[in-house]
């Protein structure tokens, strides 16, 4: 997004996914693909006002960042590997994106997953927490993320949907279900609503309308603390007409 729609939009602050493709290697993304894609990150941001690199002091005006993964399937097994990433500005840890990976089944796969979280996953999800990251569920099987709602809950620490609407309404496999909305909210934290008309509206071109039922329905089951936005118009998305970039935010 330039600034000017960032500005007109009333952006303040805004979550960026390390996000590499599936399809980067034979065997999946790789730490050296994440590296690259977060050194690719610092580099454009001081390049792209007014964004502010994570954990800077923001000015007046500036949009505070901070990073996430979509897919973190090349911690697994590498003890380190979460503290280094929160020092790099890493606050929110998605564990699987469109494929089944070593630490969790994915919403992507063609068939309904009857298991969760692997070995390896329960592990980063206790390595996560103990190093006060917070867990994504969009993308995750209801298997993972019914799993991943628990273990957040039993820690008492907050759980997210970064970028995932309602199924009731749209029955999709990566839109959350009533007791999922329900468990983020009892956590503390916040399920961002998707633009992507898919998941608003099925097979047609969503409206503004489509968006703002969906956020009535998330306060209702989750309540209004516990609703934010999670576009994901970086995301490749077919977004609704009149909210085809930031500036539209305020609409």
């Amino acid at each position: 997004f330039v600034a000017s729609e960032l500005a007109r939009g009333g952006v303040g602050g805004e979550v960026l996914p390390l996000f590499v493709p599936n399809d980067v290697s034979p065997t999946g993304p790789r730490m050296a693909d994440l590296d690259a894609s977060f050194a690719r990150l610092m580099a454009l941001i001081p390049e792209t006002p007014p964004y502010a690199l994570p954990g800077c002091h923001a000015p007046e005006g500036a949009v505070r960042t901070w990073l996430s993964f979509e897919g973190a399937a090349p911690l697994a097994g590498d003890s380190g590997a979460v503290e280094r990433w929160t020092k790099r500005g890493v606050r929110v840890f998605g564990l699987v994106h469109t494929s089944d990976n070593v630490l969790a089944t994915s919403s992507g796969d063609a068939k309904k997953a009857t298991t969760g979280l692997t070995d390896a996953g329960r592990e980063l999800v206790r390595e996560i927490h103990r190093a006060g990251g917070v867990l994504d569920v969009s993308h995750a099987s209801d298997a993972a993320a019914d799993e991943m709602i628990r273990i957040s809950l039993s820690d008492h620490l907050p759980v997210v949907a970064t970028h995932s609407d309602a199924r009731a309404l749209t029955p999709h496999p990566r839109n959350l279900t009533d007791d999922q909305i329900r468990g983020i909210a009892r956590s503390g934290g916040v399920v961002g609503v998707n633009l992507h008309s898919r998941f608003l509206a099925g097979t047609r071109r969503a409206t503004l309308a489509d968006v703002v039922r969906h956020v009535r329905y998330l306060i209702q089951v989750g309540g209004i603390e516990h609703v934010a936005i999670g576009s994901d118009l970086e995301g490749d998305i077919r977004p609704p007409r009149g909210l085809e970039s930031a500036r539209a935010v305020p609409r």
